[in-house]
């Protein structure tokens, strides 16, 4: 894979949806789903160079929802580490 930055928003939580459709199915099992797509989303990000993965507070599905602010800061967050140096240093002078 290419050089570039990887950032996995990873859900925390059992969103309403799931939560209808798995009646029935305990909730230490759809704990156990939600580790384990954690420990996935970890390994891929952990094979590329700049790979991170952050856990959010929502389900799967609303995570755009629940996890505005999250999915801001993510895209705020690769924008700016894809910037060219020069440009990164025009803006921390700007910021200062």
């Amino acid at each position: 894979m290419p050089d570039v930055p990887l950032l996995i928003l990873s859900s925390t939580k059992v969103d309403p949806f799931k939560a209808v459709v798995s009646q029935g199915i305990p909730e230490a099992l759809l704990q156990e789903e939600i580790e384990a797509k954690f420990r996935l989303y970890t390994d891929f990000a952990n094979s590329v160079p700049r790979g991170e993965v952050r856990p959010v507070e929502a389900g799967h599905v609303t995570i755009h929802l629940r996890g505005e602010q999250a999915v801001r800061d993510a895209i705020a967050d690769l924008l700016s580490s894809n910037q060219p140096t020069a440009d990164k240093e025009e803006a921390a002078r700007g910021a200062a």
